[in-house]
């Protein structure tokens, strides 16, 4: 007979080293995801998980792998990690720089590496993006663009007009941006930002997506990916994902997400080789997502605002 188990993860208490029980719980989910066997569960309780989780088993058709949150819409895994150590550039404009390693490639052409897809979209193709206090940060080419596009601002606001600097690329569609950034990742290394309030980021949450796959398998990690797979109720968020790569892949077969919530990815959203129900899915830079394979069911989702970035959804 199959021995299922509970595994508990608690963000805020527990610790890899621990044994998953209820008093010990495990600090990420991906130190779960790698034990997990057909019939178990992943409790999850509530907080903010910054990691990428990579199940390592599959589930079977009548005991499934099941990661659930202990409370929905509670436990957030966002693909963003926090940026500190600012430090204002010299000028009149309030611009201020971070290190910046975090360097998305999705290939290579003449033996460079490509930042970004599809390959008539250099800027809005990456992955970078930058949220402050919950509000994203509109990305431009480089810092003397940065520098121009804070000029242009602050004239329109001295006079009291309105100017389209932080304007979304596609009417009616995209986030409301409170600022600019810029990122080198080739030369110096520095992410570059400026705020609509002129002000410094010290003391407000800067965050930077930093893992392209937050949740599952890509058919480019692993081709086979994973079977019976099951997640409910969690958040996930901040990916920085390319355009037609869902930061929630769960590739293989048979697998299930429902009752979440996918938002705000640099990219495409979720694909989910089985079934997609009940979830939101929302303000994904590229495609909000899709169910796919054999024997697909999309069904009773919400889609919105999805899109929003000038790149083509072929």
């Amino acid at each position: 007979p199959l021995q299922a188990r509970d595994y508990h993860v608690d963000v805020a208490k527990g610790d890899d080293k621990n044994d998953g029980t209820s008093e010990s719980p495990f600090k990420t989910i991906n130190r779960a995801a790698k034990l997990a066997q057909a019939g178990d569960f992943v409790r999850v309780r509530a907080g903010i998980y910054r990691e990428g989780v990579r199940p390592k088993n599959n589930g079977a058709a009548e005991n499934p792998i099941r990661y659930v949150a202990e409370q929905t819409g509670k436990v957030i895994v966002t693909g963003a990690d926090v940026v500190d150590a600012w430090q204002r550039l010299p000028g009149k404009e309030p611009i201020y720089k971070a290190p910046w390693t975090k360097r998305k490639v999705v290939g290579k052409k003449d033996g460079l590496p490509i930042e970004h897809h599809p390959s008539n979209a250099p800027l809005w193709g990456r992955t970078e993006q930058v949220i402050v206090d919950g509000k994203q940060l509109k990305p431009v080419a480089s810092l003397a663009e940065l520098r121009k596009n804070w000029q242009e601002y602050a004239a329109a606001r001295k006079q009291k007009k309105r100017t389209a600097v932080l304007d979304t690329p596609l009417p009616n569609l995209g986030p409301e941006f409170a600022g600019m950034f810029a990122a080198d990742t080739v030369d110096k290394k520095e992410l570059y930002i400026w705020l609509a309030d002129g002000k410094s980021p010290d003391g407000k949450l800067v965050e930077s997506s930093a893992r392209d796959y937050i949740f599952g398998w890509n058919p480019w990690a692993n081709r086979e990916g994973v079977e019976h797979v099951h997640v409910k109720g969690l958040i996930f968020r901040y990916g920085a994902s390319f355009p037609q790569r869902g930061a929630v892949y769960l590739g293989g077969r048979n697998n299930l997400v429902e009752e979440c919530i996918i938002e705000q990815m640099a990219g495409t959203g979720v694909v989910v080789k089985g079934t997609l129900r009940k979830c939101i899915i929302r303000n994904c830079g590229h495609t909000g997502g899709a169910a796919s394979g054999s024997g697909f069911v999309n069904e009773d989702n919400v889609w919105e605002g999805n899109s929003w970035k000038p790149i083509s959804r072929k």
